[in-house]
């Protein structure tokens, strides 16, 4: 094939001779692209249809506790809580005297 110039004198070696049904260029794949859109199309539902197969087989049960029940042995003694060690606080940030927070709200 010759490459055909161009009125710019650039050669454009990229085109592709008419298809012999004058079609235009001819097919540079072997797969048609129905093909390629049925394929598309049946992995997206597989996808989207098995999340809802894996979301059904993995339920939450809402009963379930959020933590494991503590084991305790009585012939463990109990340690003795450790003084809190000293902060320094910023400038600006204040102490208060409330108890501390020993649960939050479980969404």
């Amino acid at each position: 094939m010759r490459p055909v110039h161009s009125r710019g004198g650039v050669a454009a070696s990229n085109r592709l001779p008419p298809s012999a049904d004058g079609a235009g260029r001819t097919r540079s794949g072997t797969v048609p692209v129905w093909v390629l859109k049925l394929t598309a199309t049946a992995t997206v539902l597989n996808i989207f249809f098995f999340g809802f197969g894996y979301a059904r087989a993995n339920v939450k049960d809402v009963a379930a506790p959020l933590q494991p029940p503590v084991v305790t042995t009585s012939t463990r003694s109990t340690p003795a809580p450790t003084p809190a060690p000293a902060l320094n606080l910023r400038r600006g940030v204040r102490t208060t005297a409330t108890a501390p927070l020993t649960t939050t709200r479980h969404s």
